[in-house]
């Protein structure tokens, strides 16, 4: 897998719910990645993989951030989608 800069990673998370979104990104040396979005009242989780799985969990509680994430992808583009389409149009 390769990473996305993080530069390329904030860029997209701009596109994707504007540059009012916070966001926190931490990038690994082991190419694994974890990114929160806090927009609008809720609170989008991804994280990738150094094999290229990119998970998203949108408002996870305490029980749910220790029990894995909500959807499974192949790209942090589709999470990015699958995070965008779970929010409500704002």
């Amino acid at each position: 897998m390769t990473t996305p800069a993080p530069q390329d990673i904030n860029l997209s998370i701009n596109t994707a719910f504007g540059s009012a979104a916070e966001r926190e990104v931490h990038t690994f040396s082991s190419g694994a990645v974890s990114i929160s979005i806090r927009t609008h009242g809720h609170a989008v989780i991804i994280d990738g993989t150094s094999d290229g799985q990119w998970g998203v969990s949108i408002d996870p509680d305490d029980a749910a951030a220790m029990a894995g994430h909500d959807t499974v992808t192949d790209s942090f583009s589709k999470a990015l989608d699958i995070a965008r389409s779970a929010l409500p149009a704002s």
